[in-house]
């Protein structure tokens, strides 16, 4: 098997998993609270990933600069991020949800004019524009100014995890991509551990679906989906082939969520998604960002 192979494998998975996660998210929430299931899935994938990165060997913070950006990073796209997205997932469709979620590597690039000094091309300007143009088709798609909370608890959710993004590079230089996530988890675990007592208490009181679909969540999309995003980094030649695969999210989730649920999308997915998504994309090849000369 080439790595290849086994890069574009490794991708496909870790978006697939990540787009059931949307669909399985509004089974729970029937009958667990939005932070009762994140701290239990924080918890199940920060044991997981914990004993990995024990048998890696993996390497300890060090001094208070780098303790305050792991903190940064664990609430930004992990502890906070979960609790926002998990109540925008419990009240927006899936397919909505994971295109909105899409709109985060723009954000992304949007702070890093801010805080990196980079510069966005016209090209790159139009497709923000075009992008949010197609997330006010999905919004105002019924005739009416009505923006549902849930789409604003989603681009709460992707502005966090752009915050997150812009913090990994800052902690590049001492750990590892595996790394970073993992105590990032164990973090977000902590943070969210007093929302355990009631997240046990709804568990129990919850069907036996319930309580597998949760475990489902920590194992897979909460633990084994960064674990192989990773590892299709490791072994890719160029990291652009790797982060198209996420382009595939807002497909992933839809199949799943029409299968699990009997979802089916209106007319203002169809176009302002398609919108959305050829926007990122557009964005991702022709933004030319590059560093502001000094």
């Amino acid at each position: 098997m080439s790595n290849k192979f086994k890069q574009n494998l490794f991708a496909a998975a870790a978006v697939t998993l990540w787009g059931s996660a949307i669909p399985v998210t509004k089974m729970i929430g029937a009958s667990v609270s939005p932070f009762g299931m994140s701290a239990v899935k924080c918890l199940v994938a920060a044991v997981l990933l914990g004993a990995a990165a024990l048998v890696r060997k993996a390497r300890r913070p060090s001094g208070w600069r780098e303790l305050l950006l792991l903190l940064a990073a664990s609430l930004s796209g992990f502890s906070l991020y979960m609790v926002t997205s998990t109540i925008g997932m419990m009240t927006t469709p899936a397919s909505t949800a994971s295109i909105i979620a899409s709109l985060s590597p723009i954000m992304t690039a949007v702070g890093a004019v801010a805080f990196y000094r980079q510069r966005i091309s016209a090209v790159g300007w139009i497709s923000i524009a075009a992008a949010f143009a197609g997330v006010l088709i999905i919004v105002l798609w019924n005739g009416e100014l009505v923006i549902r909370p849930g789409i604003l608890w989603l681009l709460l959710s992707a502005a966090l995890f752009s915050a997150y993004s812009l913090l990994v590079p800052l902690l590049g230089g001492k750990f590892t991509a595996d790394e970073i996530v993992t105590y990032a988890m164990i973090a977000a675990a902590i943070v969210l551990s007093p929302f355990l007592p009631q997240a046990a208490g709804e568990l129990w009181a919850a069907p036996v679906s319930a309580r597998w679909l949760m475990l489902y969540m920590g194992v897979f999309p909460g633990c084994a989906a960064y674990l192989l995003w990773s590892g299709a980094f490791t072994l890719a030649e160029n990291s652009g082939d790797v982060a198209n695969y996420m382009y595939l999210t807002p497909v992933t989730s839809t199949v799943a969520a029409f299968f699990l649920l009997g979802e089916v999308p209106d007319g203002g997915i169809y176009i302002g998604g398609a919108i959305i998504i050829l926007s990122v994309v557009v964005f991702n090849m022709k933004g030319e960002r590059r560093p502001d000369p000094a």
